[in-house]
């Protein structure tokens, strides 16, 4: 498995298990993961995309919960 691809689908596990953990708990938890599939541990590229993966991924939940509220009131 390429090394990117494991790296957003251990984000979106984190996330979706983990709704608040924060950008330090998950590279801590991402690099155990990587080390643990014999994987070099994170280097900088891999925090830049772990954080505009968090990004995204953040936005596309609090989107979900305004979206859900609007069409609940109306």
């Amino acid at each position: 498995m390429e090394r990117d691809k494991l790296i957003c689908m251990l984000i979106g596990y984190y996330v979706a298990k983990m709704q608040n953990i924060n950008e330090y708990d998950m590279q801590i938890l991402i690099d155990q993961n990587l080390v643990r599939a014999n994987y070099l541990p994170l280097n900088d590229q891999d925090k830049e995309l772990i954080q505009e993966l968090i990004d995204e991924s953040s936005w596309f939940v609090i989107s979900k919960g305004v979206n859900r509220e609007t069409r609940r009131t109306n």
